[in-house]
């Protein structure tokens, strides 16, 4: 199960986490990112998400992204997603 640390509106860490399952509280907010991937000739990644996905399946996306886990900091959780 995941878990995400949670955030003030302006960026600070509170202290707390939550995990995947709970839904984010009330003024409170979770990082997450997305990552673009530009070949050299200028053109972009485009990848189909699995049929099998709860959400969105079978959709083309852009970007490889997700939730920055719990202890991670931002640039570490973009390149995880990306590695993902």
């Amino acid at each position: 199960m995941e878990t995400w640390d949670l955030y003030t509106a302006d960026g600070q860490k509170t202290g707390r986490t939550m995990t995947r399952a709970e839904k984010v509280p009330e003024g409170y907010f979770h990082l997450v990112c997305d990552v673009l991937v530009q070949h050299t000739d200028g053109t972009y990644l485009l990848m189909k998400r699995c049929g099998t996905k709860r959400v969105y399946p079978g959709w083309w996306e852009a970007s490889a992204g997700g939730s920055v886990l719990a202890g991670e900091e931002p640039p570490e959780g973009a390149r995880r997603e990306l590695r993902e």
